[in-house]
C-alpha cells in the first residue's frame, strides 16, 4: 500500500507536536496539583480549569485537523476516481465509434452487392417471357445476356455477401445478420446452370426479390461508408 508523503509526514509531525503539548499540559496539571495543595482552593480550581480547558481545546483542534485531513484525502480519491471514470468513458466512446464505423462499412458493402444482385436478378415475367428459340443473333452482334445468365451473375454477388457477413458478424445486429444470411443462402439454388423455367425457379426468384425489398426498406440508400 503506497503512502502519500506530502500529506502523511506533515500529519505525523502535527500529531507528534500535539502529543508533546498534551504531555506538557498533563505534567503542568500534575505539578500544580501537587505543589499548590496548600494554596487557596479557588486558585487550585482556576489552575485546574485552565489546564483542563487547554487539554479540551487541544483535543478539539486535533480532531478537527484529522477530520480536515480525511476530507482532503477523500476529495483526492474522488478526483482520481472521476479521472479514471472519464478515461473509461473515453475508451468506451472510442470503441463504440469504431464499432459503428465497421458496422456501417459492412452494411455499405452488403448493400452494394445486393443492389447489383437486385438489378441483375431476372423477374418472374422475364423468365416466363424468355424463349431461346426466338433469339436471333447476327454474326456481328454480341451474344445477348439471357435471364439464366442474370441468375449466374446475381449468384456471384450473393457469395460475396455471405463472406462479408461472416467477416463482420461481430458488429452486425444478430437479427440483421440472420436475415442477410437467408438472402445469401439463395446462392445454393442458383449455383447450377438453368436451361428451363419451372415453378420452383419462379418461386425462388419471387422469394429473393421479396427479401431484397425488405432489406432495402430497412437500409435505404445512404452513404454508409461516409465516416470511414
Amino acid at each position: 500500500m503506497s503512502v502519500n508523503k506530502t500529506t502523511f509526514f506533515p500529519f505525523l509531525l502535527t500529531v507528534a507536536i500535539g502529543l508533546s503539548i498534551l504531555i506538557i499540559l498533563i505534567v503542568i496539571r500534575v505539578y500544580f496539583v501537587v505543589t499548590i495543595q496548600d494554596a487557596d482552593k479557588d486558585i487550585r480550581n482556576w489552575v485546574s480549569l485552565v489546564i483542563e480547558a487547554g487539554i479540551g481545546i487541544f483535543i478539539s483542534v486535533m480532531v478537527l485537523h484529522y477530520d480536515k485531513s480525511q476530507q482532503r484525502k477523500s476529495k483526492e480519491q474522488q478526483d482520481k476516481i472521476s479521472e479514471l471514470l472519464g478515461k473509461i468513458d473515453n475508451i468506451i466512446t472510442t470503441q463504440n465509434q469504431d464499432i459503428k464505423k465497421r458496422h456501417d462499412f459492412a452494411i455499405g458493402q452488403i448493400r452494394q452487392n445486393l443492389s447489383f444482385c437486385k438489378d441483375m436478378m431476372p423477374t418472374r415475367e422475364s423468365l416466363l417471357n424468355y424463349n431461346p428459340e426466338k433469339e436471333v443473333v447476327k454474326d456481328d452482334e454480341p451474344v445477348p445476356i439471357t435471364p439464366y445468365d442474370e441468375l449466374y451473375y446475381s449468384n456471384e454477388s450473393l457469395r460475396d455477401v455471405s463472406e462479408i457477413v461472416n467477416l463482420y458478424s461481430d458488429v452486425l445486429d444478430p437479427v440483421d445478420a440472420t436475415q442477410i444470411r437467408k438472402i445469401a443462402d439463395y446462392t445454393r439454388y442458383f449455383s447450377k446452370p438453368y436451361d428451363h423455367v419451372d415453378v420452383k425457379l419462379l418461386n425462388l426468384v419471387d422469394g429473393l426479390h421479396k427479401r431484397l425489398d425488405i432489406f432495402f426498406e430497412k437500409f435505404p440508400k445512404v452513404d454508409w461508408m461516409s465516416n470511414q
